[in-house]
């Protein structure tokens, strides 16, 4: 008998088994919730054993209701789910809950006095370090590394070889209007990172 577990390893799937809802612990799974979300996404199947084999749920709609109920009070932002019912072999049922890749990190469990966003790490789910963290909060900016500020102003650097190479392309001038619209400096003209590197001596380098 082919177990879940060999389909969804030939599948490279993340996901985890239950035999069924924690309710007296929740943060033993709305923690890999929280972790599905802020990665790339997985799913839980309630109902089938560690070994991968079907056990069935006893009331599939009442688990559905309180899978739901768990997840909007204690994840925040509110992640999407999807609960699916499937029907396996012999009969029984099962309940699988789906958590794509979340597109506000961080998703934070939030109870038990704590607030705090976790991450996969091989296959456990652990809270995430602050630059893991600072990276989630980007991501739930659309804040790319190459458009952060920089302590550098455009002032200070040279910018020869790049506004050589713009004029003999464009027949233009570059001007400080075109190094703010291409993300390279502020207004101000703190320099991103983007703007760092096209610098004659870019410190970065």
């Amino acid at each position: 008998m082919t177990t879940l577990n060999q389909l969804l390893i030939a599948e490279s799937t993340e996901y985890e088994f239950k035999s069924e809802l924690e309710i007296k612990r929740p943060k033993s799974w709305l923690k890999t919730v929280s972790a599905f979300a802020n990665g790339l996404g997985g799913s839980f199947f309630f109902g089938v054993d560690d070994a991968g084999f079907p056990v069935g749920l006893v009331d599939v709609k009442e688990t559905s209701k309180q899978i739901s109920q768990l997840i909007k009070e204690r994840i925040s932002p509110l992640p999407e789910f999807n609960l699916v019912v499937k029907r396996v072999e012999g009969g029984k049922n099962i309940l699988i809950l789906q958590i794509p890749r979340g597109e506000i990190p961080p998703y934070y469990y939030v109870a038990d006095g704590m607030t705090t966003a976790f991450v996969k790490i091989g296959n456990e789910s652990n809270p995430a370090s602050p630059q893991r963290l600072n990276e989630l909060v980007r991501r739930g900016m659309n804040i790319t590394f190459d458009s952060l500020p920089t302590e550098y102003n455009k002032a200070d650097l040279a910018f020869t070889i790049f506004e050589a190479a713009y004029k003999k392309e464009t027949k233009k001038t570059l001007t400080m209007k075109e190094y703010i619209s291409f993300g390279m400096c502020a207004p101000d003209g703190t320099l991103t990172f983007a703007g760092l590197l096209f610098a004659d001596d870019c410190p970065l380098l």
